[in-house]
């Protein structure tokens, strides 16, 4: 329900194995220390990397109202975020956004703006 931009979902139909579905932010026993985030698309979650200069293309996003538009900026380390004009390194602030920057990632690990 999450992917298609629901953010709740009836109490009556809430389950032990259905509530892992509704985790679109953390992977399990994550954060795992200090460092950077990135959003892993193969499970659509966020785990930290302690290692804030692996080069990454970051999470940038334009604000249009209640829209938000992603795109990927290019490659560079974590303090260093590299998006076009109208753009900023930015954090998904719900399951829908999280779903579409995983599949605008097409499999690359991208940095999202939140450190611990």
């Amino acid at each position: 329900m999450t992917d298609c931009g629901v953010n709740f979902q009836a109490l009556d139909q809430i389950v032990p194995a259905t509530m892992e579905r509704f985790v679109w932010t953390w992977e399990r026993d994550e954060p795992s220390g200090n460092g950077c985030a990135f959003l892993n698309p193969e499970t659509s979650r966020w785990s930290i990397d302690q290692n804030c200069e692996t080069k990454r293309p970051h999470a940038c996003v334009s604000f249009q109202g209640h829209n938000q538009n992603w795109i990927l900026g290019s490659s560079s380390t974590f303090s260093s975020p590299i998006c076009p004009s109208g753009y900023e390194f930015g954090i998904p602030v719900h399951g829908y956004f999280n779903k579409q920057l995983s599949q605008l990632a097409n499999g690359q690990q991208i940095w999202i703006n939140f450190r611990s």
